[in-house]
C-alpha cells in the first residue's frame, strides 16, 4: 500500500473515533439495564440512550460541570458508582468504576426517609406510581440504633449497610441529602441496592441522564 494511502486511511480513521468519541461523551451515549432494579420501569436487557451533557459537560477530572446543571427529582439517574475505592465492597462486590442507574428522589436540602416501606419526603408520605414491591410485608427493623448525627455520617461515609444493616430497605432515615449529591433509589424497591445502603450520589459521580429505550422494538419510547 502507498504511503498516501496509508495517511489516508490513518485520518479516516482517527476522524472516525474523534467522531464516535464526541457524540458518546457529550451527545448521546447506550446503555443496557443490566438487574432487575428498575423494574418494571426498566427491564433487564433493556437499551437505553443516554444524555451525557445533561447536567454540563464533565471537565478534565470530573470534579466539575460547565455549564452547570443539577438532577432534578424523577430523573433516571447514569452515575458510576460513589467511591474511589476499587476494593470498597457493597451489594456482594466490588463496585468502584461500574455505572449504575437509579431514580432521583431527593436532592440537595430534602430530607428522606422510608418507614414500613413508605417513602417520605421532607416529612410527608410521597404517591409513587413507578415504584413496584414484590415483598409480602416489610422486612424487619434493623438490629442496631444510631443517634441522628451519627446516623447521617454513617450514611454518608457509604457504611449504613455495613453497621446497620439490611433492614434499612424498609427502615431508613431520615436523612438530608447534603449539598453537590442526590438521594437516588432503584423503582423495584424490593430488589435494588441504591442510597438506602450506600449513601448519597455525589455530583462528581454523575454521567447522565437515561431518557429513551431503544430496544427492544416492543418498548421504543421515552422513559417516565
Amino acid at each position: 500500500m502507498k504511503e498516501g494511502s496509508l495517511r489516508w486511511w490513518a485520518q479516516t480513521l482517527g476522524a472516525a473515533l474523534l467522531v464516535a468519541w464526541t457524540v458518546t461523551s457529550f451527545i448521546v451515549r447506550p446503555f443496557r439495564i443490566p438487574t432487575e432494579s428498575m423494574e418494571d420501569t426498566l427491564k433487564v436487557g433493556d437499551r437505553a440512550l443516554v444524555l451525557p451533557a445533561a447536567y454540563g459537560l464533565r471537565l478534565p477530572g470530573g470534579r466539575r460541570r460547565w455549564p452547570s446543571a443539577a438532577p432534578q427529582a424523577g430523573d433516571l439517574l447514569v452515575f458510576e458508582f460513589p467511591t474511589d475505592d476499587k476494593e470498597e465492597v457493597h451489594c456482594t462486590g466490588r463496585q468502584a468504576g461500574r455505572l449504575w442507574l437509579k431514580r432521583v428522589l431527593g436532592v440537595p436540602g430534602d430530607v428522606v426517609a422510608l418507614k414500613d416501606g413508605v417513602f417520605s419526603l421532607n416529612g410527608a408520605p410521597v404517591s409513587e406510581p413507578f415504584a413496584k414491591r414484590t415483598a409480602l410485608a416489610p422486612c424487619a427493623k434493623p438490629p442496631v440504633t444510631l443517634p441522628p448525627e451519627e446516623y447521617q455520617r454513617v450514611w454518608e461515609a457509604r457504611r449504613l449497610d455495613i453497621e446497620v444493616g439490611d433492614g434499612v430497605r424498609d427502615h431508613f432515615g431520615p436523612v438530608k441529602v447534603p449539598a453537590g449529591a442526590v438521594f437516588a433509589l432503584g423503582d423495584n424497591r424490593d430488589g435494588s441496592c441504591d442510597s438506602r445502603f450506600w449513601g448519597p450520589v455525589w455530583d462528581r459521580y454523575v454521567a447522565g441522564k437515561a431518557v429513551f429505550v431503544y430496544w427492544p422494538p416492543s418498548r421504543i419510547g421515552f422513559i417516565r
